[in-house]
């Protein structure tokens, strides 16, 4: 099986093997497609792809200059398009024109993803306000969306539970404020750029009851980025090859992923969010605010006020980020660290947030229990001193982590200059599983840490011994 092609597999295996046949030809069977950056793939086997997809559920393409091509080809053939995905894609000529057709043929759209696309104008976003289905919006990195056409977008999308307008420039409060007051009992994600907003538009987002809180949810992922991923959801048996073909199916046991050819993933999957540069995540059920700061020089301008009356009264945060919160004081972050609803965060990251000393981090590790990643890059008032307070019977800060930050998988501490690497050394034996960045941004490696923190007289010594 190695040995054959995506297109001699979809074309000429399925006419001479019973299970391929079988396979390829079962329309209900082919639920989701997804075309990534490759263009060595004839035009002719993709259409004859999508042709046998009439029941296609969900088409994620990935930085292609013909996804209008390969969406006009669903035009009429296809009647439940539930979820497109065109992140970081090229509409064509008339992006508006592609879109109005889009929402003609497929008003049931639940899931739209244009992160990235390019042209998009106003008219285009005015269009999409028309799908009355959807739920899902990620417009982040697009051009041209300004306050009106958010605006008439949050007016039509009446179901509209996550949005995402991250590195979306001239944005303000009065926006973020509709949006909310339009939305607040449904919305679950929000990912916003922050740079032109005030404590105003944070202390409303205390209104979004189902609001959960930032960044991602590392879920199952199943990618394909050279040229097709297909999603089936027909449980059975598995059958692995590691180059060409990948069945994942409900039935538990061993995944091997191909990034060159072809995956095929036989468990019904859920939506599937996709950002390159800032967000890659994939959201279980979890309710997410993200808030970025993503100009060089730009800044948080949420202060205490901003960071205790509003995200501080959500009551289920699960993924929180707050970069460049050099507003927020030490007594403030301390205050939301340890008397605000923080317990069930997963993933946290003040990256930044430079008033952050060692009180504010005593309060994530008595109260974040279920942490799975910290990024605390450039929080220089966090030191040794309080890693060795965290605590009064432990000998090291990071004693903590081991013990109570069971689930914790990664940290940062990039341009954290205080923190020694003895320290640092001490929590890698302690918990091996853990991914430690340290102050150049290198992941940690034990055996270099305790390299590095021998002393020159025992260098010399060993020298002189040799």
């Amino acid at each position: 099986m190695s040995h054959f092609s995506a297109e001699e597999l979809c074309s000429t295996i399925s006419d001479v093997c019973v299970r391929w046949n079988t396979l390829h030809r079962d329309a209900f069977l082919w639920r989701s497609l997804c075309f990534s950056c490759d263009h060595t793939t004839k035009m002719s086997v993709i259409y004859q792809v999508l042709s046998d997809a009439p029941a296609l559920f969900e088409l994620k393409m990935h930085n292609r200059h013909d996804a209008s091509q390969l969406v006009a080809a669903l035009f009429g053939s296809c009647q439940r398009l539930c979820r497109l995905n065109m992140d970081f894609c090229h509409l064509g000529e008339n992006s508006a024109e592609l879109l109005d057709k889009v929402v003609q043929f497929f008003p049931d759209l639940e899931v739209l993803i244009l992160e990235g696309c390019q042209p998009l104008d106003k008219e285009g976003y005015m269009i999409i306000s028309r799908l009355q289905k959807l739920t899902t919006l990620n417009l982040n990195h697009c051009k041209g969306l300004d306050s009106r056409s958010l605006a008439r977008i949050v007016d039509g999308c009446e179901l509209l539970e996550e949005l995402f307008i991250d590195d979306v420039v001239q944005i303000y409060d009065s926006d973020i404020v509709h949006v909310i007051q339009r939305h607040h009992s449904k919305l679950k994600v929000l990912v916003i750029d922050g740079e032109d907003l005030t404590d105003m538009s944070f202390v409303q987002v205390a209104k979004c009851s189902r609001l959960d809180c930032v960044f991602d949810n590392p879920g199952p992922r199943h990618h394909s980025r050279h040229i097709l991923d297909c999603v089936f959801d027909n449980p059975g048996p598995r059958h692995h090859s590691r180059h060409i073909l990948d069945c994942v199916f409900d039935n538990p046991g061993p995944r091997h992923h191909s990034r060159h050819i072809l995956d095929c993933v036989f468990d019904n999957p859920g939506p599937r969010h996709h950002s390159r540069d800032i967000l890659d995540c994939v959201f279980d059920n979890r309710i997410t605010l993200a808030i970025y700061w993503t100009a060089d020089y730009g800044k948080i301008e949420m202060t205490d006020v901003g960071l205790l009356e509003g995200v501080g009264q959500l009551q289920c945060l699960q993924n929180l980020q707050l970069r460049r919160g050099n507003l927020l004081s030490a007594r403030g972050l301390f205050t939301f660290l340890n008397h605000c609803n923080v317990s069930n965060l997963a993933h946290l990251d003040l990256s930044e947030c430079s008033a952050l000393n060692d009180e504010g981090l005593l309060g994530i590790a008595k109260r974040c229990q279920q942490l799975v990643l910290l990024s605390l890059h450039w929080c220089w008032d966090v030191t040794d001193l309080g890693l060795m307070r965290i605590v009064t019977h432990c000998e090291s800060y990071f004693k903590l982590i081991p013990s109570n930050l069971t689930k914790l998988t990664y940290l940062n501490l990039e341009q954290c200059n205080n923190i020694c690497d003895e320290a640092v050394v001490d929590l890698v034996t302690a918990k091996p599983d853990l991914i430690v960045i340290n102050y150049y941004g290198d992941p940690v490696i034990k055996e270099s840490l305790e390299e590095s923190a021998r002393s020159p007289d025992e260098d010399e010594l060993s020298a002189t011994e040799g």
